[in-house]
C-alpha cells in the first residue's frame, strides 16, 4: 500500500507540474521552432505533456499488475487476468487508438494508452483489493 500511495504521489506531481511546464522545456532544450504546432498536429510539448500524465498511469498500473502478478495464487487467476489484459489491448487497437487519433491526432495515441493502462491498473488494483480482504477473513 505505500508504495502505491508513493507511485501515485510522484506520478500525480509529475502530471501536474511536469504537463504545465512541457513547452518551456521544449523551448529551452530545442529552441523556439519546435514549440509551434505544424498545421494540423500537435505541438511536441502537447505530446510531451500528455505523455507526463501517461508516466502518472503508468505507475498505477505497474505497481498494481506487479502486486497481482506477484500473489496470484492460481493459474486461473492468471489465466484470467491474461484475458482481461488481451481484451484491453484488442479494444485499444481495434478502437481506442484509431478513434484517439482521428479526434486528437497525435497526442491522442498517448491519451488512449493512457486510457487502457488506467482500465488495467484499476482491474488489477480491484483484484489486489478483493485477493487482501480474503487474506485478511
Amino acid at each position: 500500500a505505500a508504495r502505491m500511495r508513493l507511485a501515485l504521489y510522484v506520478g500525480l506531481a509529475f502530471a501536474a507540474l511536469g504537463a504545465n511546464y512541457t513547452e518551456v522545456l521544449v523551448r529551452l532544450l530545442a529552441g523556439g521552432r519546435w514549440t509551434d504546432a505544424p498545421p494540423g498536429g500537435a505541438s511536441p510539448a502537447d505530446v510531451l505533456a500528455a505523455f507526463c500524465v501517461y508516466t502518472a498511469a503508468l505507475a498505477f498500473n505497474g505497481i498494481a499488475e506487479a502486486f497481482v502478478y506477484g500473489t496470484a495464487s492460481s493459474e486461473r487467476d492468471v489465466a484470467a487476468f491474461t484475458a482481461f489484459h488481451a481484451a484491453v489491448g484488442a479494444c485499444f487497437a481495434l478502437l481506442f487508438a484509431p478513434y484517439a487519433v482521428a479526434k486528437c491526432g497525435v497526442t491522442g495515441i498517448v491519451w488512449a494508452n493512457c486510457a487502457a493502462m488506467l482500465v488495467r491498473g484499476c482491474f488489477a488494483f480491484r483484484f489486489a483489493s478483493d485477493r487482501l480482504r480474503r487474506r485478511q477473513e
